[in-house]
C-alpha cells in the first residue's frame, strides 16, 4: 500500500472514529463501547501497518480497577493500549484543544491534567480514584513526556496514590518500537549465532 493511500485510509478511519464517538458510543452500554473502541484502535494500527508484539502477560479483557503505568514513546502508544484493552487515559490539558483528537479524547473519558497547576492534581486524583473504584481502567504516562523508549525518565509519582486509595491493581507496561530494520538486523544476528 502506498503512503498516500495509507494516509487517506487513516483519515477516513479517523472520521469514522469521530462519528462513532458522536453517534455510536452514546447508544451502547460501557462494555459494548469498549468493544467498538478496541476494534477501532486495532483497525487504525492495521492501516498504519503497525503490529503489536507482547512479551509477558497481556491484560485479560475481564481485568477491572487497574491503573496501567506506561512509558511514553508516541501517540501510537494510545492506539496500542486501546487495541489490547479498553481504558481511559490521563493526558496533558493541551490535548483538549487539538482539532478533532481533543474532542474525541474528551468524549471517550480522557482525564485532562493541567501540569503547571499544582492545585489541579488533587482534583485529577479524585477523578481517577472514583473511576478505579467503580471498576474502570486508567492509563498514565508518569514520565510526563515522550522518549525514545530505550531509556525511561524519572516517574512523577503524584497519580500513583489514586491506585492505593481505591485499592486498584497497578499494571506496569513497557512500550518500545521495533522497526522493520531492527527486526531484520535481529534475524541476521540470530542466524549468525546459529552458524
Amino acid at each position: 500500500m502506498t503512503p498516500v493511500r495509507r494516509a487517506l485510509l487513516f483519515i477516513v478511519h479517523l472520521l469514522y472514529g469521530a462519528f462513532a464517538v458522536w453517534y455510536v458510543l452514546p447508544r451502547h452500554k460501557p462494555a459494548e463501547r469498549g468493544v467498538v473502541m478496541t476494534w477501532w484502535a486495532r483497525r487504525a494500527l492495521d492501516i498504519l501497518n503497525v503490529r503489536i508484539v507482547w512479551q509477558g502477560n497481556a491484560p485479560p479483557g475481564a481485568v477491572t480497577s487497574t491503573l496501567f503505568v506506561c512509558n511514553h514513546i508516541s501517540w501510537l502508544d494510545i492506539l496500542a493500549l486501546l487495541a489490547v484493552r479498553p481504558m481511559r487515559f490521563v493526558a496533558k490539558s493541551e490535548v483538549r484543544s487539538w482539532p478533532m483528537i481533543g474532542w474525541m479524547a474528551m468524549k471517550t473519558g480522557t482525564v485532562f491534567l493541567r501540569r503547571n497547576e499544582c492545585r489541579h492534581l488533587p482534583q485529577v486524583k479524585r477523578t481517577i480514584e472514583a473511576a478505579l473504584a467503580h471498576g474502570g481502567c486508567i492509563a498514565i504516562f508518569p514520565e510526563a513526556t515522550t522518549t525514545d523508549g530505550i531509556t525511561v525518565r524519572p516517574f512523577h509519582s503524584g497519580l500513583f496514590e489514586s491506585a492505593v486509595v481505591s485499592g486498584a491493581t497497578v499494571w506496569p507496561v513497557a512500550l518500545r518500537t521495533i522497526t522493520r530494520m531492527d527486526r531484520s538486523a535481529r534475524r541476521r544476528h540470530s542466524s549468525e549465532i546459529k552458524a
